[in-house]
């Protein structure tokens, strides 16, 4: 595991800064992958409702609020952290804290506290008679963690050739008779062999009509001459993503699906091209949209161009039709177009870029069929 140490006082210090602009003086981190990212704790939440610990910053001071089963974990790989650990309930010992620290206005990440939490924060603190705005906020972290440091750059990178190489492994096996959920196996397997951790998601094996639905759930279904099949798969090392998808067939795909698959490449190609620091991210989804409107197939294309990669396999910035973002360099993100026709199939290629200062890198070092250059 790589530390993250290093960087956590920067991103401590940014985020400081965005707390005095916005006049608060305390920020409870509950989201996973920005928990890890501003103290390097590795712990993973059970589920959604059981989190494996919380952060809580002040303009002065630094905790990690968590319990017995993550204690040794939290204090050897939080050093910038000081660890306290929570008894009966989290709620209790954070408004105990943020009581004892006199916090008058703290921030919540509301895309990551449930009502439940909030409801037993609250009575808590009231309690305590304790005088706090609790007031809540979105994307602070998330945009912080768009840009990325050279080092999580390298490591994306690193993440991707293992992803290209299942790839590669998974095309060489597309005419063996495998069934979806067959082929989705062999990608886990594969990635957890050839050294990621984790997968970054759940794989997409589609084949035929399924290869219709964008996030298609595997199924015993077979893949059959000249129709499409869709592979989106991904591998998580060290924490951080790669997400790439490919259309293929078995033989000589269909002549209808060639057509569709040279106007999604063709999107794909221009919005590479387009893509660079300072245009909007809404520009260049219209980019792809209008290669894909003009062949006469908009109404197909459904999802948005693309998303940025890093802890989380889909993170900010977006690339869609709304919410524009300028955008910046270091900044990762997939470029995705797709078309898909209901009950009979569809085409998806996605490719990693990132911004530089003057254009954009593609990451990607597989074709779209192996051994092909891009």
């Amino acid at each position: 595991m790589a530390s993250n140490t290093p960087f956590i006082e920067e991103r401590l210090n940014r985020l400081k800064n965005w707390m005095e602009q916005e006049g608060v003086d305390g920020f409870l981190v509950s989201g996973p992958e920005n928990r890890f990212y501003m103290s390097g704790f590795c712990g993973d939440d059970v589920s959604f409702t059981e989190s494996a610990g919380r952060l809580l910053i002040t303009m002065k001071d630094r905790f990690l609020i968590t319990d017995s089963r993550y204690s040794e974990e939290a204090e050897s790989e939080c050093p910038n952290f000081e660890v306290l650990l929570y008894d009966k309930e989290m709620s209790l010992t954070i408004a105990e804290l943020l009581t004892e620290l006199d916090i008058r206005r703290v921030a919540l990440e509301k895309d990551y506290v449930t009502i439940a939490f909030y409801d037993s924060l609250k009575k808590h603190l009231r309690d305590k008679n304790a005088r706090l705005e609790v007031v809540g906020y979105s994307g602070v972290i998330e945009n912080m963690r768009a840009v990325k440091t050279e080092e999580e750059i390298e490591l994306i990178k690193r993440s991707l050739e293992i992803t290209e190489s299942v790839m590669e492994t998974v095309f060489s096996l597309l005419d063996k008779g495998y069934s979806e959920k067959e082929l989705a196996w062999i990608v886990e397997e594969k990635i957890r062999t050839s050294g990621a951790e984790a997968l970054a998601f759940s794989p997409i094996v589609a084949t035929g009509p399924n290869a219709a639905k964008p996030h298609a759930v595997p199924t015993t279904r077979k893949p059959r001459a000249g129709e499409t099949i869709i592979i989106d798969i991904g591998a998580k090392l060290d924490r951080y993503c790669s997400d790439m998808t490919r259309t293929f067939a078995i033989g000589k795909m269909d002549i209808k699906w060639r057509e569709i698959y040279r106007v999604v490449r063709q999107a794909q190609l221009e919005a590479q091209s387009f893509i660079k620091p300072g245009v909007r991210s809404t520009e260049v989804d219209q980019v792809a949209r209008s290669v894909i409107e003009k062949g006469g197939y908009g109404q197909y294309f459904g999802h948005g161009l693309g998303h940025g990669v890093g802890l989380a396999v889909h993170e900010l910035p977006g690339l869609r039709k709304d919410k524009p973002v300028e955008l910046r360099p270091n900044m990762v993100v997939t470029i995705e177009p797709g078309i898909y026709i209901p009950g009979k199939g569809g085409v998806r290629l996605e490719n990693m870029v990132r911004i530089t200062n003057d254009n954009a890198e593609l990451l990607n070092k597989k074709g779209l069929f192996i051994g092909e250059d891009i």
